[in-house]
């Protein structure tokens, strides 16, 4: 009836949104008008009333594609070949049925091969398709054992691995539903088998009782890995091979526990085997920042985030360390990072606050805690910090109309003019700056401060060819500085003039500028991070890192 196939509709979307996998439901279905419900209808008219849920099952496939790909564990295609991806489908076939038989080895994770043999994907071709000849060949004498094998079949493909989701080569936990394929084949067919050679029923139950307890056994040791983490990925270690996984697991537990030596051993061993993990080298960073050693923890949290620009914990890590050491722009912009990533995380946000401060950027401050309060209206520690801000913005609006009025006595007052295009540029008001510093400026046309205020006012408005015309004005009135250089760069970069800004830069280094951890974080630069000159150049002058 209407009733009952609005529910089988009704409960289908809700097991799918419980197990995507369940795609292949109509296909299931199918097998079963097959076996057992031996349904008569016309072949067509049975392909027409699943036509529903096949229309369901495309929705789940794109909206799983779509969601896996946004969370970044799909495997393009130029990492992985269909090829390679096709025999690591048929072994693992094989390898689900052997482990279902023989329930020892398993593990939490099974990695990825470093290498698939041919002839043990030729094998295990071989294999399945004896198996898929045999049960053709018994389809009318033993139904049970087509359907059973097909089922199980038809219900890994979605999770075989020839759309390659996350780091495994297989999971136990997809086994589930396909399993029940293989067990209709050994039910049925045991069944068969225990009648034709034990005709009587004692020796039937006595078998089945010996199998039970059997495999209660097995459960039963199988759960003792189970009891922590450091058990579990342990005995993924002993049942597995090169399982970077459960090395970099057991970093993070053995870290916990402040046994600093085993950390490092399995955080080597796991970077020994994936040096692109950019968990381990987080992990890592961890590990030596716990230890002091902060420049070595850079360097792998900077490893971190050139594998995985949303590793939001490295992020904050760096601008952490940076913050520490008083260097607040460059911590400014990580924290930055964090919160466009992870929008809650109000200690991100706090320090961030904190840096724009101690940098002088009250507006941008100002615009971050109100992001904060609408994100989390009733964050007291952000309601506490906005008063502050308010009253120090109200400072900075009074101080700006004393000097305007000093300025209405004293019109060639330089510095004044250079002070005010400051507190403007910090309030937020960069083309009234501009007004200031040229004002300064007409009356001193070197006046460094003002040359640098007047640069960064442009950059804000994306004036880029005059913040550059001032910029170079400044690196001729102080040739031996190279900060400026650097920031001759970075405009260059932000303008898509890929090829002067890496002269520039070129110049810097050459002048001394060594911030490497600047040079490999500054976003200003990420138009020319990808630059084979930009490689060329940074193995040059930074051979180390």
């Amino acid at each position: 009836g209407v009733y009952a196939y609005i529910m089988v509709l009704f409960m289908f979307m809700l097991g799918l949104m419980a197990k995507p996998m369940l795609v292949n439901l109509p296909f299931v279905l199918m097998l079963l008008d097959y076996w057992t419900l031996r349904r008569h209808k016309p072949f067509r008219n049975l392909i027409l009333e699943k036509i529903p849920l096949l229309l369901i099952s495309a929705v789940a496939c794109v909206v799983a594609f779509m969601a896996q790909k946004a969370g970044g564990p799909i495997v393009s295609v130029e990492e992985l070949t269909f090829l390679a991806r096709f025999m690591n489908g048929l072994i693992s076939y094989v390898t689900y049925i052997w482990k279902t038989l023989c329930p020892f080895n398993l593990a939490v994770f099974y990695p990825w091969p470093a290498h698939i043999s041919w002839w043990q994907a030729l094998g295990a071709g071989a294999i399945l398709t004896a198996i898929t000849a045999g049960t053709a060949l018994n389809s009318k004498t033993h139904p049970y054992l087509v359907v059973g094998w097909l089922w199980f079949l038809g219900t890994l493909v979605p999770v075989i691995g020839l759309v390659k989701v996350g780091e495994f080569s297989m999971a136990d936990r997809y086994a589930y539903i396909p399993l029940i394929g293989l067990y209709i084949m050994l039910v049925w067919g045991g069944h068969d088998l225990m009648v034709k050679w034990f005709p009587g029923g004692r020796y039937r139950a006595v078998f089945a009782a010996m199998l039970l307890f059997l495999l209660a056994c097995r459960a039963g040791n199988q759960t003792t890995y189970w009891k922590d983490g450091i058990t579990l990925f342990e005995h993924a270690l002993r049942v597995t091979h090169s399982n970077y996984v459960a090395h970099n697991n057991l970093s993070v537990l053995f870290l916990k526990r402040g046994a600093l030596e085993k950390t490092e051993e399995h955080l080597n061993r796991a970077l020994e085997i994936k040096p692109g993990s950019d968990e381990a080298h987080h992990n890592m960073g961890t590990l030596l920042t716990r230890r002091g050693e902060m420049d070595k923890a850079l360097n792998h949290f900077y490893r971190a985030i050139e594998i995985n620009s949303e590793n939001s914990d490295s992020h904050y890590n760096i601008a952490g360390i940076y913050e520490r050491k008083g260097r607040f722009a460059e911590a400014a912009s990580h924290y930055k990072k964090v919160v466009k990533i992870s929008p809650h995380d109000w200690e991100a946000h706090h320090h961030l606050l904190g840096c724009l401060m101690q940098t002088g950027h009250v507006r941008e401050a100002l615009e971050v805690l109100q992001t904060t309060i609408r994100l989390n209206p009733h964050h007291a520690e952000a309601q506490k910090d906005l008063k502050k801000l308010l009253a120090v913005m109200e400072e900075l609006k009074n101080e700006i109309h004393r000097l305007k009025k000093e300025l209405d006595a004293d019109s060639k007052n330089v510095e004044r003019y250079a002070q005010l295009g400051d507190l403007l540029g910090a309030v937020g008001s960069p083309a009234e700056s501009i007004f200031y510093y040229e004002r300064a400026l007409a009356l001193k046309p070197n006046h460094l401060e003002s040359l640098h205020g007047l640069a960064s006012a442009y950059v804000e408005t994306k004036a880029y060819d005059t913040a550059l015309a001032s910029l170079k004005k400044l690196s001729i009135l102080s040739p031996g500085q190279a900060e400026i250089d650097y920031n001759i760069s970075c405009v260059y970069a932000k303008a898509q003039r890929p090829e002067e800004s890496i002269e520039w830069l070129k110049m810097a280094v050459q002048k001394g500028y060594d911030n490497w951890d600047r040079i490999r974080s500054d976003e200003d630069l990420i138009s020319i991070r990808k630059k084979t000159e930009f490689e060329s150049l940074m193995k040059t002058y930074f051979p180390r890192t």
